[in-house]
């Protein structure tokens, strides 16, 4: 047979032994990672187990001091400090310039005094505006500076009176505080091992230098509350914008009228005159008619004389009407009427083509006169129109450049204004400013040593040895339950070999 299992280890007592180790390690390893450290500036030291802060001799040093101090006189009270008090202004300005119109109306009195008003060149009615304008001179007073002066009634801060009382406190002041510092524990190792005290203490140079910081601070600090009445006098007074110049105005009324286009100065729409065009040329019957009775009416005295002297001609000469000498003479007097009948109707047509062309002609020359009086009067108009649009456009141009200067001007004196409601609050804000700077200028620099590097503890792993231990138990519980089965079964199969074994001797 084999040997027995080996008992199982105790893994829960290993656990907390592992524990134990973890704790012992953290703090070697504390003790390696935060040595003491020296410098030029000063030393960090590292101890364990110092008796821990004397709370309850603090908190009886405290009560003491506290029960004292009631005894002792009380700080003053800022609020004690506010008054009515009377600020004196004066207007310097106002006197100046008060005081230049006054010698400068002394100066011209005296060079009026000079001149002779009875010289040369002078009459009555300069000599009266003369003595008028000595006598308006004389009248003018030299200005009196009460008049300039103004007292002003307000409520502030007394600064004077409470820094006397602040400092009357301080020095009756008959103790300090307590100082927790005075309350720390000693590195005697009377205390918990596991806490470090961590103390940093300066060289004499550092510690000098860190001393002088602290007394600038508190010099720079006792500025800065001095100048607190100033701000609360600034904060109780409202923004004053007096001396902010006014808003900015668009001034428009220097813009002028919009220019307008004036139609008035126009010369009348040019119209075409026919009025003066002579009547269309006639070529008709009328106008040869004319000329041809003209002309008959001429000739027909001539005519009448003619046919009588031949009628009586011919009645000399025995030849009487009817006869064939009679109307043979006849025919050739008529013959010569119908020539000069025929030579009229020439006439007249040759006078009524001419006095056709020479209407034609006239009525031509007519309605070129009108045609070039129509154009002369277009021409005028157009010329009219020319000017008044240019006048037109330099009104428009003069317009354009007064509104940009106005713009210009507006937009300088919003600029002029906004810079001075900037310096108004530039002022209204400098102590404040001034009082930010003197107790934020000089911060306290401390020499820097290594931080304290802490360290953590691994916890013991109780749980992981608890289950350890179990299954350690189990697999136990597992072969022993597996040893007892197998031999169960090794003494069935035994039992059963035995009873075929019978049963074959029996046959």
């Amino acid at each position: 047979m084999g040997g027995s299992a080996p008992k199982a280890p105790d893994y829960a007592a290993q656990a907390e032994k592992q524990g134990e180790a973890n704790i012992e390690a953290s703090r070697v390893s504390s003790r390696l990672s935060n040595p003491n450290v020296i410098t030029p500036y000063g030393t960090q030291t590292i101890t364990y187990g110092d008796t821990p802060f004397d709370q309850a001799g603090y908190d009886a040093a405290m009560a003491g001091y506290q029960e004292r101090s009631l005894a002792a006189p009380k700080a003053p009270n800022r609020a004690d400090f506010n008054q009515d008090y009377t600020t004196d202004s004066f207007d310097q300005s106002g006197y100046d310039t008060a005081m230049s119109d006054y010698n400068k109306n002394a100066a011209e009195r005296a060079r009026l005094e000079k001149i002779n008003p009875y010289g040369t060149g002078w009459n009555t009615t300069r000599q009266n505006q003369h003595f008028q304008q000595l006598a308006d001179l004389q009248d003018i007073a030299a200005p009196n500076r009460d008049a300039f002066s103004s007292s002003t009634q307000n409520t502030g801060f007394d600064a004077t009176g409470y820094n006397t009382a602040l400092n009357r406190y301080n020095a009756g002041q008959p103790e300090l505080a307590p100082d927790r510092a005075n309350f720390m524990g000693a590195a005697d190792g009377g205390g918990d091992q596991d806490i470090p005290t961590v103390r940093q203490s300066l060289s004499p140079a550092s510690q000098s230098l860190y001393d002088q910081e602290l007394r600038i601070n508190a010099a720079l600090g006792n500025t800065a509350e001095k100048g607190l009445a100033t701000i609360d006098q600034m904060l109780g007074t409202p923004f004053d914008i007096s001396q902010v110049r006014d808003k900015a105005q668009f001034q428009d009324q220097t813009l002028g009228q919009r220019p307008k286009f004036d139609p008035s100065q126009l010369r009348d729409k040019a119209q075409f005159d026919d009025s003066n065009i002579r009547n269309q040329a006639q070529s008709g019957q009328q106008a040869w008619n004319n000329a041809y009775n003209a002309q008959m009416q001429r000739n027909q005295p001539f005519e009448d004389r003619r046919r009588d002297r031949l009628t009586n001609q011919l009645s000399n000469q025995g030849i009487f009407a009817g006869s064939e000498a009679y109307q043979e003479a006849m025919r050739d007097l008529e013959r010569g009427e119908t020539d000069f009948r025929l030579g009229a109707q020439q006439n007249a047509t040759a006078q009524q083509q001419a006095q056709f062309a020479m209407d034609m002609q006239g009525r031509q020359q007519d309605q070129q006169e009108a045609q070039q009086q129509y154009a002369r009067g277009i021409q005028g108009r157009l010329a009219d129109l020319g000017e008044q649009q240019a006048a037109f456009g330099m009104g428009m141009q003069d317009r354009q450049n007064a509104f940009a200067e106005q713009q210009a001007r507006f937009g300088m004196d919003t600029q002029s204004r906004q810079d001075d409601l900037s310096q108004e609050a530039y002022l209204r804000q400098l102590s404040l400013n001034e009082l930010n700077a003197l107790r934020m200028g000089n911060q306290i620099q401390n020499p820097q040593f290594q931080g304290f590097q802490g360290q953590s503890v691994a916890p013991a792993p109780i749980m992981q040895g608890a289950n350890a231990q179990y299954n350690a138990a189990l697999d136990a519980s597992n072969a022993k339950n597996a040893a007892t089965g197998n031999l169960i079964s090794g003494g069935t199969s035994l039992a059963s070999a035995g009873m075929g074994m019978a049963g074959m001797f029996a046959m």
